[in-house]
């Protein structure tokens, strides 16, 4: 048995949440041996170097793999994290239970990601974040997804379409994505927020900065609820810049009166 301090993993703080998420995507736990076993590709080698530290080990504990990183580790604590995070045998097919807080969401996805996503940069305000695993995963993915919305406290407007079930050669595939760039550009700051030991390879292509299309939502629940509150439209207007008139037609055009 290795000698690492496992507490860290068992705590449950947004790093431990985070690495869990990331075990989840590449990570493997033999139940028979209760052997813990990660391999990543090259480019990734430090972030091998960032768990193992997270876990208490050394860099000189990786070994490599024909020419992939490996740790490989036994200890008396993974029956523990087995049991706290419902890390199940042949996790590919079989997700594990997530009983959470809005505000893990943000960790475990965060590690999610960097396991098994994929995110395309667009333009300097869209890009594509994608997690694709086997099917069995799609209500796991539903209610990952359906909760960040609603931490973020915005509607989901993908109409359906942030889930895609799809076959990749013979195997049942699910598909999840998040392109609007409003809850992009709130996950990444969350993620930096969290000080997440995040991959930057994948997170630098995730936008900094609202869409103008961003700032209008922004600007709309502003309106929303300072009208909601009580506030006049004629103070509202004044305080944004806003000429009275288009204002007050503005609000009317998209029912922001009495909302």
């Amino acid at each position: 048995m290795g000698k690492g301090s496992w507490d860290n993993l068992l705590s449950g703080t947004p790093e431990a949440l985070y690495w869990v998420g990331f075990l989840y995507a590449d990570g493997y736990i033999n139940h028979n041996d209760w052997r813990l076993s990660v391999r990543l590709a090259p480019i990734d080698q430090g972030h091998l170097v960032r768990f193992a530290a997270f876990l208490g080990y050394p860099a000189t504990r990786i070994k490599f793999y024909r020419g992939y990183p490996s740790l490989d580790l036994r200890h008396s604590r993974i029956p523990d994290v087995v049991a706290r995070y419902d890390f199940r045998p042949s996790k590919t097919y079989n997700p594990p239970y997530l009983d959470l807080e809005y505000e893990e969401v943000v960790p475990l996805l965060a590690g999610l990601i960097d396991g098994d996503g994929h995110v395309e940069r667009r333009t300097e305000t869209q890009a594509v974040v994608t997690l694709g695993m086997h099917q069995a995963w799609g209500s796991t993915l539903r209610k990952l997804r359906s909760y960040l919305y609603r931490l973020l406290e915005c509607e989901d407007l993908s109409k359906g379409e942030g889930l895609r079930y799809y076959k990749d050669r013979d195997t049942d595939m699910v598909r999840m994505s998040l392109a609007d760039n409003y809850v992009l550009v709130l996950l990444k700051r969350a993620v930096k927020g969290l000080d997440l030991p995040a991959l930057r390879r994948k997170w630098d292509r995730v936008p900094d900065k609202f869409s103008a299309r961003s700032e209008f939502y922004i600007l709309r629940e502003c309106i929303r609820e300072r009208l909601g509150r009580g506030e006049s439209m004629t103070s509202v207007a004044r305080s944004l810049g806003k000429n009275y008139s288009s204002f007050t037609q503005y609000v009317y055009n998209h029912n922001l009166k009495g909302s």
